[in-house]
């Protein structure tokens, strides 16, 4: 069932809400506005972006003639992070997701990514 309008406009203004989160360090993240209603949420059911512990990709690829591989896997983990959203003080749970690169058989980069719904 698709959400309704207002449902679908209170999430695109969540979206743009969180949007400068990802420009700052969590240290000093800040956001003016947040829409009447927006939470967040550690494990996401989004169907285009599931985080649920376990899940996992494996995407391979070449680049230059070389191949290419990065895997994301969904840790059983989270982090919180206080954060000032319009001037109130809050604590956010993440899921955190683990990137492995690696690249014509040799490791290349691993990173951390915090996500919330």
């Amino acid at each position: 069932m698709p959400p309704n309008k207002t449902r679908l406009k209170r999430i695109i203004a969540c979206l743009l809400a969180s949007v400068p989160l990802a420009m700052q360090s969590a240290e000093s993240a800040s956001l003016q506005y947040l829409p009447d209603g927006c939470t967040f949420a550690a494990i996401s059911i989004h169907p285009y972006f599931p985080l649920r512990p376990s899940l996992r990709w494996v995407l391979r690829g070449e680049e230059d003639g070389n191949a290419l591989q990065l895997v994301r896997e969904v840790l059983p983990e989270t982090r919180a992070f206080t954060l000032e959203i319009a001037g109130e003080t809050r604590t956010i749970e993440t899921t955190i997701v683990r990137e492995t690169e690696t690249g014509h058989g040799d490791f290349i980069e691993v990173s951390w990514n915090y996500y919330s719904q």
